[in-house]
């Protein structure tokens, strides 16, 4: 509170319609990719050191690995996003999770299983940045708040659903099958990834074809 007392503020709220919409336009498929990326979180926090314990006992370390990339790369990339398309920042993260995930249900070695950890950390760090800007890029000023506030309960909710089926799947068949869950819940934020970046590459086109026929008619 004492941090946030000599923050100065200068806001100015912004006029709403009178029929203002709870759930703003287009963030269903943004909050289904946030969603879907998140699904690994519950299977990493709750199994990743007993799954790691039967291949070594690398958990600790790998759990560390898996933190300390999440620190680093929003501290030092988390600004790609800005500086090219988010797009690209979003898929590259998903790979990178992908490929960590896959490789840590295979039972690794334990520096092969650090490693994977930290590939997952590193993936990590870029979706929500990349689909939060999108987001925040063709929203109005007016619904930014509740924008966001939707893709964080989106992120809740399918922690909450998820803790539930991963504590289901690795009861069933192990823990292995946790981490295939979460890899197949990256598969299905790629696709609704797909809906987030072409709806914002649809909404861009007409901006720039309008912001070259200005520049032709300033020519003229």
């Amino acid at each position: 509170m004492a941090l946030l007392a000599r923050i100065k503020e200068d806001y100015v709220p912004a006029a709403h319609p009178a029929g203002r919409r709870w759930f703003p336009s287009g963030v269903l498929a943004p909050g289904l990719a946030i969603g879907f990326v998140n699904v690994h979180y519950p299977v990493v926090a709750g199994f990743l050191i007993l799954h790691l314990a039967r291949h070594g006992n690398s958990g600790p370390a790998a759990f560390t690995a898996y933190a300390l990339l999440i620190l680093l790369s929003r501290f030092f990339l988390g600004g790609l996003p800005d500086r090219i398309r988010p797009s690209i920042t979003f898929y590259g993260g998903l790979v990178s999770m992908f490929a960590g995930l896959l490789w840590l249900a295979a039972g690794p070695s334990p520096v092969a299983a650090v490693a994977a950890a930290a590939l997952l950390g590193f993936g990590l760090s870029f979706p929500w940045a990349s689909v939060a800007s999108t987001v925040l890029r063709r929203t109005a000023s007016g619904e930014r708040g509740s924008a966001l506030g939707l893709l964080t309960a989106c992120y809740d909710l399918f922690v909450g659903v998820s803790s539930v089926a991963a504590g289901a799947v690795s009861a069933k068949f192990g823990y292995s099958a946790a981490f295939f869950m979460a890899a197949v819940a990256i598969v299905a934020a790629a696709v609704a990834g797909r809906y987030v970046f072409m709806t914002a590459g649809r909404q861009a086109a007409p901006r720039l074809a309008g912001v070259g026929a200005d520049a032709g008619v300033a020519e003229g």
